[in-house]
């Protein structure tokens, strides 16, 4: 198992692709902090893991710095260290740039943004001392790739990445390892908060390499590698997890 004896944190694990990955490292053999807003969906993923290895279900909202710094604490006082943070918490609303209010577009840098470098400079702090660590950011192609209605989204991921590859020059020296993983199109709940319609659906699957939309187990195996001593020379860069999508340049046809 890749993981075996690893502590890892999942935001953002009650649902999508968080909650595979969750799973995933619970399969290779880690400990499982599912830290959610929604408390009931992090206990059902840590249900779902029990066969595997033991888990962890805490309920948190990354916008609020004091709920991250509890559970940072929570964890190392339960479990002695800290080995992993993916932070895969995140929000999106879609939006014409005529309808787009400045509380939306904060609401997506608090979560995306805020939330992610919170969580980092709480759990830092942990795996400076350990003198090792893997923090994985999930972003999206929607950072490479503009998209109407989703300028604030897209400037978030975009942030995400940048930041990624900052930080990761800072921590480096503590043997912390800082990467992100850009998934392109990903059957999810969190997908359907977009504003396609079937037939344009479709259309955006047309233009994948592979001929089909992703699934959040599509991207477990990114993020497994990225945690585990196999990636031990990775940093600072970002993976981007699509079935070949950025391939297609826009306004050409085969």
């Amino acid at each position: 198992m890749l993981l075996k004896d690893k502590v890892a944190i999942v935001t953002g694990g009650a649902s999508g692709i968080g909650r595979a990955i969750a799973l995933g490292y619970a399969k290779e053999g880690a400990t499982v902090v599912v830290a959610d807003i929604n408390y009931d969906g992090a206990a059902a993923v840590v249900e779902m893991m029990k066969a595997d290895i033991k888990g962890l279900a805490m309920q948190i909202d990354v916008t609020n710095s004091d709920q991250i710094k509890k559970m940072v604490d929570t964890v190392k006082n339960e479990f002695g260290h800290i080995d992993i943070l993916v932070n895969s918490a995140a929000y999106t609303k879609s939006a014409p740039l005529s309808e787009s209010s400045i509380e939306d577009w904060d609401k997506i840098f608090a979560t995306n943004v805020r939330g992610t470098l919170m969580a980092i400079q709480a759990v830092a702090e942990v795996m400076e001392k350990q003198g090792s660590g893997n923090i994985i950011n999930m972003t999206s192609l929607a950072a490479f790739r503009g998209r109407s209605g989703q300028h604030a989204y897209c400037a978030a991921s975009g942030t995400i990445n940048t930041m990624s590859m900052n930080i990761a020059h800072q921590l480096g020296r503590f043997g912390i390892h800082v990467n992100a993983i850009a998934p392109g199109l990903i059957n999810t709940d969190f997908e359907e908060l977009t504003t396609d319609t079937p037939v344009q659906r479709e259309e955006r699957i047309s233009r994948i390499p592979l001929q089909r939309a992703g699934k959040p187990e599509d991207v477990v195996g990114t993020a497994v590698f990225l945690a585990s001593d196999m990636s031990e020379y990775i940093t600072g860069i970002t993976v981007v997890v699509d079935g070949g999508m950025q391939t297609h340049l826009s306004g050409f046809r085969d």
